[in-house]
């Protein structure tokens, strides 16, 4: 889907923000629910959420919607809090977009 997704983003013209935002409910939603049941994230599901949130970013970026790519970056300073719980148990890969961060 990251090869074409651009094609959906031209699809929707000025409408990437309601997709985005769509998204990033979601990615928001399955991550709270682990945090609110203070349970042990899975490697799995936080990647999940970060691939949701780099989908939900292109979005906003593709409108140039500043108020989203902001929520975006907040979501993302909370999932890292996640992800360096999971650090200091396992070794792991995230992979980033074009970027891949190990540990």
């Amino acid at each position: 889907m990251d090869e074409n997704f651009h094609l959906v983003l031209q699809l929707l013209q000025d409408n990437c923000s309601i997709l985005g935002y769509k998204i990033y409910t979601y990615a928001s939603t399955m991550h709270k629910v682990q945090v609110l049941a203070n349970l042990d994230f899975k490697i799995s599901e936080i990647a999940l959420v970060i691939e949701l949130l780099i989908v939900a970013h292109n979005c906003f970026t593709a409108d140039c919607n500043m108020e989203g790519i902001t929520i975006i970056l907040k979501k993302c300073q909370k999932c890292f809090k996640s992800v360096s719980k999971i650090s200091k148990e396992t070794e792991f890969h995230v992979n980033l977009g074009n970027h891949s961060v190990y540990k």
